[in-house]
C-alpha cells in the first residue's frame, strides 16, 4: 500500500510542479498589479477571468471525465486515437457555437457584468482566447492519461512562462493597461496550441467517428451538470458581490483569493494525479484501502496550509500589497478551507466515477449550487466578501456528504472518520486562534502564532491519534531515503 502512496505523492509532486511556478508567479504578481490598477481595476479583471473560466469548464462538456474512463478501459491505440480526436472536435464545436453569441454581443455583456461598456474590449479577447485554451486543456489531459510527466511540463510551465513574459513587456514597457493581461493570454495561447498538437499529435486520427463522439458525449454530458455547478460554485461570489458592493470590494476579495491559492500548490498537483492514479489501480486488491488512507493524508496536509494561510494572511498583504488591500486578509482563510473541500470532494465520491454512476454527480453538485445561491442571497448583503466566501465553503460540505453518501451505495470505502473528524476541529482551532491574534507589533504578531497556532497543530495531532506509529516511522524511511539520495548526488 505505502508503495502505491508514494506513487501518488511523487506524481503529484512532479505535476505540482506546474502549479508550484504558477503559484510563484501569481504571488509575485500580486504587488505589481495593486500598484499598477485600482481595487476597481483589479476587480474588473477579476470577473472577466472568472467568467472565462466558467465558460471554459462548461464548453469540455464532460469530455475530459469521458475520456479518461474510455482510455483506461480500452488499450486499442487505434480506439484511444479515435476518442482523444472526436473529444477536441466537440470541445471545438461548442466553443465556436458559443462565440458567434458573445463576440457579437460584448457590449451588452460588459454593461450587464461591470456596469458599464467600457471593458467590452477586454471580454472579446477573454472570449476569442477561449479556442486555444480549451485545446491546451486537452493536450494537458492527454498528457497525463499517459503519465508523459516531462512534457506536461514542458507545455504547462512553458505557457505560463511565456504569458507572464508578455504580460510584462505589455504593461511595464509598452504600458497598454490592464487589457495586456487579455492579450498576453491569447497571444501565448496560440503559439502552446501549435506547440500541444506537436507534442501529442500521435493521440489523434485522422478520422471522424461519430460511434465514438456518441460515447463520449453519454458518459460526458450527465457530467454537464456537474461541470456547470462547478463552474457556478467557482464564480457565484464574484457575481454577488458585483450585485450587492463594489467593484472595489470586488478588487478585494480578488486579492484574497490570489493569497489563499497557495494552496492550489498542494490541491492542483494533488487533482492533476489523483483520477489518473486512482483509475490505474482501480483492480488491485488494496485499492479501497489506498482510497481511505488518501483522503486522511491530504485532509492532514491541507489543514496545515490552510492554518498557514490564514494566520499569517494579515502580515503577508501588509509587506507585499499597498495598503488598500490589506482588508483582504479577512477571508484568505475561508476561501483555502474551500479549494480543500473542493478536492476533497472528488475522494469521497471516486466509486461513482469507477462505477461509472455519473449522474449523482451532476444532482449533488446541482445541490451545491442551489445552496451557494441561496447563502450568497443571504450573507452576501449582511456579510460581504466574508459572506461571499462562506457559501461556496459550506456547499461543498454538504455536496461532498451527499456525493460520499450515494458512492458508499455503489462502491464502499472504509474512510477513517474518527482520525479525519479530529484532524478538522483541531485545524479550525488553530486557524481561529492564528487569525485573532493582533497586538499591533508585527514580530510580536507572528512569533505568537508561531507559538500558538501552527506549532501547536501536529503536537495536537500526534496526542490525539490522528497519525499511526507506523506511518510516522514509514515516513522517517522516506525523508532518510531522501538525505541518502541527496548526499550522494553532493
Amino acid at each position: 500500500m505505502f508503495v502505491k502512496l508514494r506513487r501518488l505523492s511523487l506524481e503529484s509532486v512532479g505535476y505540482g510542479l506546474t502549479r508550484m511556478i504558477s503559484q510563484s508567479v501569481n504571488l509575485f504578481l500580486i504587488p505589481l498589479y495593486t500598484r499598477l490598477f485600482s481595487p476597481a481595476e483589479y476587480g474588473a479583471v477579476d470577473v472577466i477571468k472568472t467568467i472565462s473560466m466558467l465558460l471554459l469548464l462548461v464548453m469540455i462538456l464532460g469530455t475530459d471525465t469521458a475520456l479518461s474512463l474510455y482510455y483506461y478501459d480500452d488499450r486499442d491505440a487505434v480506439r484511444r486515437r479515435e476518442f482523444a480526436t472526436m473529444a477536441w472536435a466537440i470541445r471545438l464545436m461548442a466553443v465556436f457555437v458559443a462565440l458567434g453569441l458573445l463576440a457579437v454581443n460584448a457590449n451588452a455583456f460588459s454593461r450587464l457584468l461591470l456596469g458599464n461598456a467600457s471593458y467590452a474590449s477586454y471580454l472579446l479577447l477573454a472570449f476569442l482566447a477561449l479556442p486555444f485554451s480549451l485545446s491546451i486543456n486537452l493536450f494537458s489531459h492527454l498528457l497525463r492519461l499517459r503519465f508523459a510527466l516531462v512534457k506536461y511540463n514542458v507545455l504547462s510551465i512553458g505557457l505560463l512562462l511565456t504569458t507572464v513574459g508578455i504580460n510584462l513587456y505589455l504593461l511595464l514597457d509598452r504600458k497598454v493597461g490592464a487589457i495586456g493581461i487579455f492579450w498576453a493570454d491569447m497571444i501565448a495561447g496560440i503559439i502552446f496550441t501549435l506547440l500541444g498538437l506537436m507534442l501529442t499529435r500521435s493521440d489523434f486520427a485522422l478520422s471522424w467517428s461519430p460511434i465514438r463522439a456518441r460515447a463520449l458525449l453519454r458518459i460526458g454530458l450527465p457530467m454537464l451538470p456537474a461541470s456547470l455547478g462547478f463552474a457556478i460554485l467557482t464564480t457565484a461570489d464574484r457575481l454577488f458581490l458585483l450585485r450587492y458592493s463594489t467593484l472595489e470590494v470586488v478588487g478585494l476579495y480578488a486579492v484574497g483569493a490570489k493569497l489563499s491559492s497557495v494552496i492550489g500548490l498542494a490541491t492542483g498537483a494533488f487533482q492533476t494525479a489523483w483520477y489518473p492514479f486512482a483509475l490505474s489501480i482501480a483492480k488491485d486488491r488494496d485499492a479501497k484501502s489506498v482510497y481511505a488512507k488518501v483522503l486522511r493524508y491530504y485532509l492532514l496536509l491541507m489543514m496545515t496550509i490552510v492554518i498557514l494561510l490564514s494566520s499569517f494572511a494579515r502580515e503577508a498583504l501588509s509587506l507585499f500589497t499597498s495598503p488598500a488591500y490589506v482588508q483582504a486578509y479577512k477571508v484568505v482563510g475561508i476561501l483555502a478551507c474551500n479549494l480543500a473541500f473542493t478536492q476533497a470532494y472528488y475522494i469521497v465520491s471516486i466509486g461513482l466515477s469507477l462505477t461509472k454512476n455519473t449522474r449523482h454527480i451532476g444532482w449533488t453538485l446541482g445541490v451545491a449550487v442551489l445552496i451557494t445561491l441561496s447563502l450568497d442571497f443571504m450573507l452576501v448583503p449582511r456579510l460581504g466578501m466574508i459572506g461571499a466566501a462562506l457559501a461556496p465553503l459550506v456547499a461543498n460540505v454538504v455536496a461532498s456528504v451527499f456525493a460520499y453518501r450515494e458512492a458508499q451505495r455503489v462502491y464502499p470505502i472504509p474512510f477513517e472518520w474518527g482520525k479525519i473528524g479530529k484532524i478538522g476541529l483541531i485545524g479550525l482551532v488553530a486557524m481561529v486562534i492564528g487569525t485573532t491574534i493582533s497586538t499591533g507589533n508585527l514580530l510580536l504578531d507572528i512569533v505568537l502564532k508561531v507559538t500558538t497556532s501552527f506549532a501547536a497543530y501536529p503536537v495536537a495531532l500526534l496526542l490525539l491519534g490522528c497519525v499511526d506509529k507506523s506511518e510516522i516511522a514509514a515516513l522517517r524511511r522516506q525523508i532518510d531515503r531522501l538525505r541518502f539520495r541527496l548526499r550522494a548526488s553532493l
